[in-house]
């Protein structure tokens, strides 16, 4: 384990100063680095770290060789190259520069922590995905993607509200009208589920929690079923906007007709742990309570 592919996030490492100085760390500590042609562009005495032994390669042939992703960000950053490191088969190592950073591992401080995984002194914490798609009325798949955290289907910038009917496999369990639902793996429910109400689920829980958005109503409430389970929601179409938004990335708009599923995905991404902090503990630190 001692090939990285380093992925910064140049919104948060702005000039990637720090990015330099981890590559630098980890050159001297018997790592080889590699990073796209990308990041090689904006990053620090590029010439003088390649000449130390970094190299440069398209983003695919960075993922093949490297042994793990080092993504130097937040858990947003995570979130983006998750699926393609889970596709992979690679494990990634999150070095926080963001805020609560619940699925980042080390602070930019505790660099000298890295050089534990070289010598496989680490531990894999494996976290569940959802496969997310939008169904056509004639059940043609219009689109398709990979959750880490979670799929919200909600209205777009309208006041009013939208009405939705949530099934577990055959069975409808709840049709309401709010502003929309969550769908969150247990890695997810710490995020945006749990801001609007969602239960805390722990990583290993073989569950996916269904949080409704400001429901009209008093009596629905977040429910958790199976990891097992097809959850499907059913907008109930009229002039309104709804949106699919997986991961809070590009959202997707919801034609009439359409519909979305969302089953556990195939595969699975692992963190890097390299501290013996428990689940709680963690949430204890990042959230104060």
């Amino acid at each position: 384990m001692n090939r990285i592919f380093l992925m910064p996030n140049p919104t948060k490492d702005v000039g990637l100063h720090t990015t330099a100085t981890l590559i630098k760390r980890l050159l001297g500590d018997g790592f080889s680095c590699i990073v796209n042609s990308y990041t090689a562009l904006e990053l620090p005495d590029a010439p003088a770290l390649q000449a130390a032994g970094l190299a440069v390669m398209e983003p695919r042939d960075a993922m093949e060789q490297c042994s793990f992703v080092m993504v130097i960000g937040g858990d947003g950053s995570i979130l983006n190259v998750a699926a393609w490191a889970a596709e992979a088969g690679r494990p990634i190592l999150g070095v926080n520069m963001g805020t609560l950073g619940f699925m980042s591992e080390v602070e930019v401080g505790e660099a000298h922590l890295i050089s534990r995984v070289k010598d496989n002194d680490f531990t894999l914490d494996t976290r569940a995905m959802l496969s997310v798609s939008i169904i056509d009325a004639d059940g043609t798949t219009a689109f398709k993607t990979t959750v880490l955290n979670e799929a919200v289907v909600s209205k777009g910038l309208s006041s009013k509200v939208i009405r939705l009917t949530v099934r577990v496999g055959d069975e409808e369990t709840v049709t309401y009208s709010g502003d929309g639902v969550i769908v969150s793996t247990p890695t997810g429910s710490t995020a945006y589920s749990l801001a609007a109400g969602g239960p805390i689920l722990a990583p290993s829980s073989p569950c996916i929690a269904v949080t409704p958005l400001f429901p009209i109503t008093l009596t629905v409430r977040p429910f958790v079923v199976d990891l097992a389970s097809e959850i499907i929601i059913e907008p109930l179409y009229g002039q309104q906007e709804i949106y699919l938004s997986p991961d809070g990335f590009e959202a997707q708009r919801l034609r009439a007709g359409q519909r979305v599923h969302i089953v556990r995905a195939p595969q699975s991404v692992s963190l890097i742990r390299l501290k013996n902090i428990g689940f709680y503990q963690r949430i204890r630190a990042k959230l104060s309570i």
